[in-house]
């Protein structure tokens, strides 16, 4: 794929979001998880956060109510290994299989619950206000609203400069360059956040 057709899907994706949401993501999931150096440096200047996945649900292999068990078994084993307090998982789901949307989503917040865990964003994850989270074709940029829950970084926090932000890091996405603060539009913290097809699920501890 060459870097024009890279950059017209991600327009088409926008021009889509924007024209049924009114808005959409700073974060994408590169399709099939691969995205080069070149990839990458095209989703910074675009003002994305490229994120991936550590937990698999296999979701899109066991789409049937006879086969659905086998992803709650991969949830569940995952979530067994390792305490809340020692990890945290980013998981992909299909919202466009029935399964998942109906009856694999509902098992996964459940069991992450009754394993201490708290389901969160990929802005929360990212220590990145809310306001940050989504972006608008329009440019307005009104104030962060008082109702978020999402802590401002710290002020020992270096500004990243190469995209990298967040938990396990030292460098906060706040006023970097390659993130364009933009309208919020929506006033609660979303609790799925997703690309088309993709619904993505960040793990943190409760």
């Amino acid at each position: 794929m060459t870097s024009q057709q890279r950059s017209n899907q991600m327009y088409y994706n926008e021009m889509a979001l924007q024209n049924i949401l009114g808005f959409f993501p700073t974060y994408m999931r590169p399709p099939y998880s691969s995205c080069n150096s070149a990839c990458q440096n095209e989703m910074m200047n675009l003002g994305y956060h490229v994120i991936y996945f550590d937990l698999d649900t296999e979701d899109y292999l066991h789409d049937s109510p006879l086969m659905i068990q086998a992803s709650k078994n991969i949830v569940g084993s995952t979530l067994r290994q390792r305490g809340a307090s020692e990890s945290d998982y980013l998981s992909i789901m299909h919202d466009i299989h029935e399964q998942t949307a109906y009856n694999l989503t509902e098992y996964f917040l459940k069991t992450l619950r009754s394993y201490n865990f708290r389901p969160t964003t990929v802005g929360g994850c990212l220590n990145d206000p809310p306001e940050n989270w989504y972006r608008s074709g329009s440019g307005s940029t009104p104030p962060p609203s008082s109702t978020s829950s999402t802590p401002l970084p710290s002020s020992s926090l270096k500004v990243s400069v190469d995209a990298t932000c967040g938990q396990g890091t030292s460098n906060t996405c706040l006023g970097s360059s390659f993130v364009r603060v933009v309208k919020r539009s929506m006033e609660h913290a979303l609790r799925v956040i997703w690309r088309p097809p993709l619904t993505q699920l960040v793990v943190r501890e409760r």
